[in-house]
C-alpha cells in the first residue's frame, strides 16, 4: 500500500516522533510511506528509515504557501498514486481533504492533543473519511467539536513506542530526575514545579539530581531559575540541557521521570518509574492502580488537579524512597504494561486496518455508474446512520469497482461525515439523474415500505423502485423490514415492484411472510429472498478499556446494576406512563436508570425530563459504539427505539420493547424477548 502522511514540520515534539515511529514501522512491514513536511531535525532519522520525505511549506498559514502546498500534494498524488493520505496537523488535514476529493482518494486524520474551536475553526476544518485519536478523551473532545465526523468513524489507537530502542539500561547515577519535553508556555509548568521543589527535595536526598531537556520559548526563564536554585544549594543540583538528540540515552542514565505524553511512555518502557506532570494536570507516580485513568488521557493527566511544587515535592520524594524490591516490581509492571498495549507494532497494524477498511473496495475516480443507497438518511437518527455506514461497507465490499452514492436529507453534512458522494432524496431531478447513472440501486435497511406511518413515504420508495427497475437497474434490499401494506392500489404497485427486485434481504420472518402473500395475491413471481440481520446488528468492536471509559465519563460504575433505557419522544401518552411504572419499579430496587438517546431531534427533551424526574443519569451525547458499550455492561435494556434492541441483541443484553411498533413486536417475538 502507498501511504502519504501529511504534518507540520518534523522537529522534536510528541506528534512529529509518532510520525516518524508510525512511518518507519510501516516501511518495516512492506507498505511504501512518503512524508511531506516543512522540514527539521527528525527528517535524516526519517530518511534513514527509508521513508521518502517532500519539503512543502506546511507550516504558514499565509495563501502564497497553501496554493504552493497544494499544489506540491497534487503533483505527489498524480505521479505517486497513493492509496491512502494520512494528516497530522489540522492546517495539513484542510490541505489534504481538498487534494483527496479532487483525487478520490481516502484521507485519514490523527488527532493527537486538543485543539483550538470555535465557530469559524469547525466550518473550516476538515478530517477526512476516518479519524484517528490516540486516547479515548481525545475521542470524547474530537466529537464534542467536530460535528461533521461520525463516532464509528474515529478510532482510538494509542502512541506506540519503540520498545526495543527504549529498553532497560544499566543506570550510571543514582538519585537523577530527568524531566523531557518542548519548554513552551503551555508545555512547561511542570519543568518551573520541578525546579521550585529542588530545595525541599535536597533536603531528604542531598545527592539529587535533575536534568531538564528540551528547548523553546521558556528555555532562558528556566534556565536563570535553575541558576539561581543552584547558588542556594551551592552545587549544580539542576541541569537545563537544551534540545535532546538522543531521549534513549537521556532516560538510560535516569532514576526517576517527570513529563507526559510520548516521553513518559518512553521512559515507562525504558523500565524507570514515571511522574505524570504537566500543564494539563499532575497524575502523580504512575502505579497498577492509576494506570487506567492515564491511558485514558495518553497520559497527558487531563481532568486531574494543577501541578504544583508542593506536590512535585511530596511525589518525588515518595518515588525516591521506594525500596529496591518496589522499584524493580513496578518497573518490571510500567514495562509490560507498555510491551502489550503501546509497542510501535501495535500501533502500526492498527493503523494499517484503518487504512485498508478505508481503501477497501474504493471506485476509482471518474468511475461512471455505482451503487446507490436509498433509505431513511440524514435525518440524524443513530440507527440510520449506522445503516448508511454498514450499507457503504457491504457495499463496497459486494461491489468492489463500483463507486457509492447515497440519497439523503443533507447530502453536505453526509458527504463529510460518511465520505461518499451525497444527493438530496427531496429533489426529484437529482434523484432520477443518480438512478440514471448506477447501475445498482440498494435499499439499504430500515422499514422503507409501509404505510402505517406515512402513505408518502411508501409511494416515495415504489417510486425510486419502479424508475430503477423501468431503466433496467439492478434493484436490492438489505436487511428490510416489510410491514403489512393498506389499499389494494398501493399493494398492487408495491407487489409488482418487489416481484422484479434482483434481491430481498428480509430481517424478519414476518417480512418474509408479507412480501410473499403480496406477490401471490397479485399474481407475480416471488423474487430471491433470504432472512438476513438488520444491517445494524453486528457489534461494534470496541477495547475493554475504552468500554470502562464510556462509563466512568457519566459516573457509572461497572460494579453496579443498572439499565439502559432508550425513549421516543412521540410516544403515545398510554405506552409512556407503561414504562414510567416499570422504571419506577426498577429505581424502588436499588437499580440505576442510564438513559441514552437515539434520535436526538425527537428524544432529547423528553428524555432529559424523564431523567430528571426518576433521578437517572442521562449518558449524551455518544456515538453507538459508546451506547453498545454501556448496554454490554448493563443487566437491562428497555427501549421504544428499535435499533436500542438491536444493539442490546448484538451484545447479549437481555432487553424489554415498549410501544406497539410493529417492528418492535416482530424483533422481541424473533428474538423470545419480552414486550410490554
Amino acid at each position: 500500500m502507498k501511504v502519504l502522511m501529511v504534518t507540520g514540520a518534523m522537529e522534536s515534539g510528541g506528534a512529529e516522533t509518532h510520525v516518524l515511529e508510525l512511518a518507519s514501522a510501516l516501511t518495516r512491514m512492506g507498505h511504501t510511506v512518503t512524508v511531506a513536511s516543512s522540514g527539521g531535525r527528525l527528517v535524516l532519522p526519517l530518511v534513514r528509515a527509508g521513508v521518502a520525505h517532500v519539503r512543502l511549506p506546511l507550516t504558514k498559514k499565509t495563501l502564497p504557501a497553501l496554493i504552493k502546498s497544494v499544489r506540491g500534494l497534487m503533483r505527489l498524488t498524480e505521479k505517486h498514486k497513493f492509496h491512502v493520505v494520512h494528516a497530522h496537523t489540522r492546517i495539513a488535514a484542510v490541505i489534504a481533504y481538498f487534494v483527496c476529493l479532487r483525487k478520490g482518494i481516502g484521507m485519514v486524520s490523527t488527532v493527537h492533543a486538543h485543539f483550538k474551536s470555535n465557530h469559524a475553526l469547525r466550518k473550516i476544518s476538515r478530517w477526512g473519511d476516518r479519524v484517528i485519536a490516540v486516547s479515548d478523551d481525545l475521542r470524547d473532545y474530537m466529537l464534542e467539536n467536530a460535528s461533521d465526523v461520525l463516532p464509528e468513524n474515529v478510532t482510538v489507537i494509542p502512541n506506540g513506542i519503540d520498545t526495543a530502542r527504549f529498553c532497560p539500561s544499566k543506570k550510571i547515577s543514582e538519585k537523577r530526575i530527568v524531566f523531557v519535553s518542548r519548554l513552551d508556555f503551555d508545555c512547561s509548568r511542570a519543568a518551573y514545579a520541578l525546579c521550585e521543589s529542588a530545595d525541599k527535595i535536597a533536603e531528604k536526598f542531598p545527592d539529587v539530581e535533575i536534568v531538564i531537556g528540551g528547548g523553546g520559548s521558556e528555555f532562558q526563564k528556566i534556565t536563570r531559575l535553575a541558576d539561581k536554585i543552584n547558588s542556594r544549594l551551592s552545587r549544580q543540583a539542576i541541569h537545563v540541557i537544551g534540545e535532546v538528540d538522543d531521549v534513549a540515552a537521556l532516560l538510560g542514565s535516569a532514576d526517576l521521570f517527570v513529563g507526559v505524553s510520548r516521553a513518559a511512555l518512553e521512559a515507562m518502557s525504558s523500565g524507570i518509574p514515571v511522574i505524570l506532570a504537566g500543564n494539563e494536570g499532575f497524575g502523580g507516580l504512575v502505579d497498577e492502580k492509576r494506570l487506567e485513568l492515564c491511558g485514558q488521557s495518553n497520559f497527558c493527566a487531563r481532568g486531574c488537579s494543577p501541578v504544583t511544587a508542593q506536590k512535585m515535592t511530596e511525589e518525588v520524594n515518595l518515588a525516591l524512597a521506594m525500596s529496591v524490591i518496589e522499584r524493580e516490581a513496578l518497573c518490571k509492571f510500567i514495562r509490560q504494561y507498555i510491551c502489550e498495549h503501546h509497542s510501535v507494532e501495535y500501533m502500526a497494524e492498527r493503523t494499517e486496518r484503518v487504512y485498508r477498511s478505508l481503501y477497501m473496495g474504493r471506485a476509482p475516480k471518474g468511475k461512471q455508474g455505482g451503487v446507490l443507497l436509498c433509505g431513511y438518511y440524514g435525518f440524524g437518527n443513530m440507527g440510520d446512520d449506522v445503516l448508511l455506514t454498514r450499507s457503504i461497507t457491504q457495499a463496497r465490499q459486494k461491489y468492489p469497482a463500483l463507486p457509492v452514492c447515497a440519497l439523503t436529507a443533507a447530502p453536505y453534512s453526509c458527504r463529510r461525515k460518511f465520505g461518499i458522494r451525497c444527493v438530496s432524496r427531496n429533489s426529484f431531478p437529482d434523484v432520477l439523474r443518480e438512478i440514471n447513472k448506477s447501475e445498482v440501486v440498494v435499499f439499504g435497511g430500515g422499514t422503507l415500505l409501509q404505510n402505517g406511518t406515512s402513505r408518502r413515504s411508501l409511494w416515495y420508495y415504489l417510486f425510486v423502485l419502479r424508475i430503477a427497475e423501468a431503466r433496467g437497474k439492478r434493484v436490492e434490499l438489505w436487511g428490510n423490514g416489510v410491514e403489512k401494506i393498506r389499499g389494494r392500489i398501493s399493494r398492487r404497485v408495491a407487489a409488482d415492484a418487489l416481484s422484479k427486485c434482483a434481491f430481498l434481504g428480509l430481517r424478519d420472518r414476518d417480512s418474509v411472510r408479507e412480501v410473499c402473500s403480496l406477490v401471490a395475491e397479485f399474481g407475480k413471481k416471488a423474487p430471491h429472498i433470504l432472512l438476513e440481520p438488520d444491517l445494524a446488528a453486528k457489534a461494534f468492536e470496541e477495547s475493554d478499556t475504552s468500554e470502562k471509559y464510556a462509563l466512568k465519563r457519566f459516573g457509572i460504575s461497572d460494579r453496579e446494576r443498572f439499565v439502559a433505557i432508550a425513549l421516543r419522544g412521540r410516544e403515545k401518552r398510554e405506552n409512556m406512563q407503561e414504562m414510567l411504572d416499570f422504571l419506577e419499579a426498577l429505581s424502588a430496587e436499588k437499580i440505576k436508570l442510564v438513559f441514552v438517546v437515539m434520535y436526538p431531534d425527537e428524544d432529547l427533551k423528553k428524555t432529559r425530563k424523564t431523567c430528571e424526574s426518576l433521578g437517572g443519569i442521562l449518558a449524551y451525547p455518544l456515538g453507538a459504539a459508546d451506547i453498545q458499550a454501556i448496554m454490554k455492561r448493563c443487566c437491562l435494556v428497555c427501549s421504544m427505539r428499535y435499533h436500542a434492541l438491536v444493539f442490546a441483541h448484538s451484545v447479549g443484553t437481555p432487553f424489554i420493547g415498549f410501544g406497539d411498533g410493529e417492528k418492535i413486536r416482530r424483533f422481541c417475538r424473533d428474538h423470545s424477548s419480552e414486550l410490554k
